[in-house]
């Protein structure tokens, strides 16, 4: 899997650091060295961290969801983590943004970010209809769906246009399942496709909004100690938007990273397959 074309996020045994492999907050931790990218200087770490996982993984979708600059591009969960990069490079991209999420003190978090309309799933009976009316009856050229809801997937198809496409990232629990008939796609011409995080490549571009001012995470930094109460904070969500990309806060260490790359290229480093990369 991982050897075909756009197959490097999809290796089937996707051995990461937190899901599968211990050590994600340990002080050391050894990772595969031809993984290690060198990040450029100048933003902040607790800045660039956001970058690594929710931003290159909305960055990779809007790249590859067929929209070209000028066009409408829906973003369901836009007031979470990822969705709210995801308003920020859509904007940056040249995209016109519709922002979805459920309860009113988003609204303005979404604005702020660069969406041009927002939606409020709890106010609103008919989410597809207003859509329409903000697209000019035409649809989205695209949905990108990151909220983890079955129902927010079954809403999308409804709200693209002809020959949209539908961009699956937010996982739903197995038991929300998404129902659709054939004709639905045969009339529209419209395609459902994954998007699973990004290249190596991909993190480089992503990082690049960073560095240009076009794209900045919001974050609230936090210590080890205090990671199980943010993590039930969030588990009962009482984070606020603001501090959503709280637990991406990480820092890296460039210098290590640089060096050993270094070393690689200069041929005097011995071959190795992993190095010890401090945090």
């Amino acid at each position: 899997m991982c050897l075909s074309d756009g197959g490097e996020t999809r290796c089937l045994q996707q051995l990461q650091s937190g899901r599968k492999v211990d050590g994600t907050f340990a002080e050391y931790t050894v990772v595969p060295f031809r993984y290690l990218t060198v990040l450029p200087e100048g933003p902040e770490d607790q800045l660039i961290a956001p970058i690594l996982c929710g931003g290159v993984t909305i960055y990779k979708a809007l790249k590859i969801c067929g929209a070209t600059a000028g066009q409408w591009v829906v973003i369901s969960g836009a007031g979470g983590g990822v969705g709210a990069l995801g308003i920020q490079y859509s904007k940056a991209m040249g995209f016109r943004t519709i922002a979805i999420d459920a309860g009113k003190e988003k609204e303005q978090y979404c604005y702020d970010l660069g969406a041009e309309v927002y939606i409020d799933v709890t106010t609103t009976k008919d989410v597809s209809a207003i859509v329409r009316k903000k697209t000019g009856s035409l649809g989205a050229t695209a949905v990108l769906v990151t909220a983890g809801s079955g129902r927010a997937y079954q809403d999308s198809l409804t709200m693209l246009g002809p020959f949209g496409t539908l961009v699956c990232i937010g996982i739903p629990p197995p038991t929300q399942l998404v129902n659709f008939h054939p004709l639905q796609f045969i009339d529209m011409g419209i395609r459902i496709i994954g998007s699973a995080v990004g290249t190596r490549l991909d993190i480089l571009e992503a990082v690049s909004f960073l560095q240009r001012g076009l794209v900045t995470p919001v974050v609230q930094m936090t210590t080890l100690e205090d990671l199980s109460e943010v993590g039930r904070q969030i588990s009962e969500g009482k984070v606020s938007n603001a501090n959503s990309q709280t637990g991406d806060v990480l820092t890296q260490n460039r210098q290590l990273a640089s060096l050993l790359f270094d070393f690689v290229k200069t041929g005097f480093a011995p071959p190795v397959s992993e190095a010890v990369f401090s945090k």
